[in-house]
């Protein structure tokens, strides 16, 4: 899976699930500085992803799960 496809695929799952234009975000974009994001939106932003990127997500990875960077590197990493 190519790195920089996977980094938009992340990028479009987020603008869509905040409702925000995604040419606003980037690679560096931190996911609880997107909106007013609280702990629970977090949560169904995890649940939803293992859904869309077919990977599962345990708690302590999640806690590292900071910016779009950071899931991108993820998926990669995990895909099933």
């Amino acid at each position: 899976m190519e790195r920089q496809q996977t980094v938009d695929d992340v990028i479009q799952f987020v603008a869509k699930h905040f409702k925000v234009d995604p040419q606003t975000l980037s690679g560096s974009s931190d996911l609880m500085q997107v909106t007013d994001a609280d702990s629970i939106d977090f949560l169904e932003l995890i649940l939803e992803m293992e859904d869309v990127f077919n990977t599962a997500i345990s708690d302590e990875d999640a806690e590292q799960l900071q910016t779009i960077d950071d899931v991108a590197d993820f998926v990669i990493a995990h895909s099933k």
